[in-house]
């Protein structure tokens, strides 16, 4: 029984040396610690989706909104951070529908955003323009500013987003490219 107990501390020995030798040891890793503005740099792509309204939303009962104000709505873009905490520039095409009509149009916008050293920061959206190619289009309803959560993900390659502001019920992704 002892010869059984000191041949399988030996082999245990054996493989924990051999392992700390070898190339193909597995590798530590680290989670990041830090996050800045400076690690939201770079072109992002954005899908959000949820519920816009023209009238300010309850958050304690959203089930009291004129339905006629409301609308179901997805919007997908992209947008350029510069690492700075500025939006330079932004496009934003909203897909919605609500009780009267369906809604297709694009509005463009700039912001500003703030990660204080922890993953959650916060984010507004400015629109510049509302409609394809500068015009003004009477079906987008989503105005500016609308302010937003923010949580980064490791080393800022995605953005969880959620409307803050009580102007809707928007939430959605941002992803660098």
């Amino acid at each position: 029984m002892r010869t059984a107990a000191i041949a399988l501390i030996s082999l245990f020995a054996f493989i924990a040396a051999g392992c700390s030798q070898s190339s193909n040891a597995i590798p530590v890793v680290s989670a990041q610690t830090s996050y800045t503005n400076a690690t939201v740099e770079g072109t992002y792509s954005i899908n959000l989706s949820g519920l816009t309204s023209t009238q300010q939303i309850n958050l304690n009962n959203p089930t009291q909104i004129d339905s006629a104000a409301a609308e179901l709505s997805t919007f997908i873009g992209s947008f350029k951070a510069d690492g700075n905490g500025n939006i330079d520039s932004g496009t934003l095409t909203q897909f919605g529908a609500n009780e009267n009509s369906a809604i297709a149009c694009t509005v463009t916008f700039t912001g500003t955003y703030t990660l204080p050293g922890n993953p959650t920061g916060t984010t507004t959206f400015t629109v510049a323009s509302k409609g394809t190619n500068g015009t003004s289009d009477s079906n987008c309803k989503w105005s500016g500013p609308v302010q937003f959560i923010m949580q980064a993900g490791l080393y800022s390659q995605s953005l969880h987003l959620m409307e803050a502001d009580g102007k809707g019920l928007i939430s959605g992704i941002a992803t660098r490219q």
